[in-house]
C-alpha cells in the first residue's frame, strides 16, 4: 500500500499500465547498432525541479 506522500505524480488508473518513453531516431539507431544502452551522466542533466 502506498502512502499519500509517495504519490507526487499522477497515478494511472491501471497499476499494470506500461510506461512509454520516446527517444529520437539517432539514439535509437545507435542503441540497435551497438547493442548497448546509453545512460547520460546524471550530474549533467538539468534539474527542472529546483
Amino acid at each position: 500500500m502506498r502512502k499519500e506522500s509517495d504519490m507526487k505524480f499522477l497515478q494511472p488508473d491501471n497499476e499494470n499500465a506500461k510506461v512509454w518513453r520516446y527517444m529520437d531516431i539517432s539514439k535509437f539507431i545507435w542503441l540497435i547498432s551497438n547493442n548497448k544502452l546509453y545512460f547520460p551522466r546524471s550530474d549533467l542533466l538539468e534539474d527542472k525541479l529546483t
